[in-house]
């Protein structure tokens, strides 16, 4: 089936441990590019932030 989570037990798992300040590179690029990149940053915030929006929608449905 194409566009449906198959198991949505492990997603939500997976996106409980995906998260992008954990890796150490960015991070440091996050971090330590004063002021540079904003852009860039604000993508990154972005992407998080759609993790989290998924991972609520996922935990808001009944798994079946």
């Amino acid at each position: 089936m194409q566009g449906w989570i198959t198991n949505e037990t492990k997603a939500i798992e997976q996106l409980r441990e995906m998260r992008v300040f954990r890796i150490p590179v960015i991070v440091q690029f996050y971090f330590d590019s004063n002021g540079k990149y904003d852009q860039m940053k604000a993508y990154i915030r972005m992407l998080d932030y759609l993790r989290l929006l998924m991972l609520e929608y996922l935990q808001d449905e009944p798994i079946n």
